[in-house]
């Protein structure tokens, strides 16, 4: 059972909330202001903390601030619910704002809060680590390169080769990581797209494909060729669908900016076999 924590200092909203969350066998905590609800947190150490910003003596932000500094709460995920907000300021300028999970404006839907919880968890779920706290949908986390997690270093993509975006772009699948994914991109493959929508549909094919029925990885880099701001990656990648391999060859064009390598193009060259082990 998954336990949340609800901070506010309005009865009402707590009891609420509580009654929402019980119907979907949440264990639910209620702290009545900051200082109960950091209190709480570190007795508990909750799945979610459902946070008001807008409090006396230990504010919202001072919550987050304290919960960030502390190593043992930090990876917690964070709703917030507020009456700030106008349609100059969407729930996305407070989740990158304020690096939280979700944000939900005063009066809000039940149903809406119900269902932001459950994703948020589900993403929870999805994690092989909590080493990184889920800070919102459009916060990049390092990345590994292929191999075991705990053996590799986290690449940096402000930093990473041509070689090491593509590695993390076809990777990200495995772990939803599909913020990350959209900042492996250049503008002429986001077109218009908000990092936001472009997340919210890659979760949404995730869903339909059954996407943790099927895993992604780079077998070998054939080609990396590099020519002042442009570069070109052809790998060898494989598709893992229930146990079945699908490799196949693949060309990415990138193009070097101030935010590092992105991929401007790619396409698939041809099947191509696997190579059998030495």
């Amino acid at each position: 059972m998954k336990r949340v924590l609800v901070i506010d200092d309005e009865a009402d909203v707590l009891q609420i909330v509580r009654a929402m969350l019980v119907t979907r066998n949440f264990d639910v905590s209620l702290a009545d202001g900051g200082d109960e609800g950091l209190r709480l947190a570190s007795e508990l150490k909750p799945d979610l903390i459902i946070c008001d910003l807008m409090m006396p003596r230990v504010s919202g932000l001072e919550v987050l601030k304290r919960l960030r500094k502390d190593a043992a709460l930090r990876t917690i995920p964070i709703i917030i619910i507020s009456a700030l907000g106008d349609e100059k300021r969407p729930p996305e300028f407070w989740t990158k704002t304020l690096g939280v999970a979700d944000y939900i404006q005063k009066p809000f839907d039940p149903l809406e809060l119900i269902g932001k919880v459950e994703s948020v968890l589900r993403r929870l779920d999805y994690k092989s680590t909590r080493t990184f706290a889920d800070m919102g949908t459009d916060v990049v986390r390092p990345v590994r390169t292929s191999g075991p997690a705990d053996t590799l270093p986290i690449v940096d993509l402000t930093t990473a080769t041509p070689a090491e975006v593509v590695h993390a772009f076809v990777e990200s699948w495995n772990t939803q990581n599909f913020a990350l994914e959209f900042q492996c991109l250049g503008d002429e493959m986001r077109g218009a797209l908000k990092a936001h929508d472009y997340v919210s549909r890659r979760r949404q094919s995730y869903i339909e494909e059954k996407g943790n029925t099927r895993t992604q990885r780079v077998v070998k880099v054939e080609q990396e060729k590099i020519s002042l701001n442009v570069s070109k990656v052809v790998v060898l990648r494989e598709d893992v669908l229930n146990s079945l391999p699908k490799p196949r060859l693949e060309v990415f064009s990138l193009k070097k900016t101030h935010e590092g390598w992105k991929i401007i193009t790619f396409r698939v060259q041809r099947p191509a076999a696997v190579p059998e082990p030495n």
